[in-house]
C-alpha cells in the first residue's frame, strides 16, 4: 500500500481567539537545544512555535 506524502501547513500569526480555541495556552512547553533528528507522527499535529527556527524535511519531501 503506498502511503500519501505529510501535508504541512504553516500558519503565520494566528489570531488570539484562534489560539485560545486550539488551547494553545495550557500547552506543556518544549524546548530544545539546536538539533536534527528523526521524528514520526502517528497521527495530526499541531506545533505552535514560540521562539527559534525550524526546517522539517518530510519523507521523500522538501524541507
Amino acid at each position: 500500500m503506498e502511503t500519501k506524502p505529510s501535508e504541512i501547513t504553516i500558519e503565520h500569526q494566528p489570531t488570539p481567539e484562534k489560539l485560545q480555541k486550539l488551547g494553545v495556552y495550557s500547552w506543556d512547553i518544549w524546548m530544545k537545544e539546536a538539533s536534527k533528528f528523526p521524528w514520526k507522527y502517528d497521527s495530526q499535529e499541531t506545533c505552535y512555535f514560540l521562539d527559534g527556527d525550524v526546517i522539517v524535511t518530510p519523507d521523500k519531501g522538501q524541507p
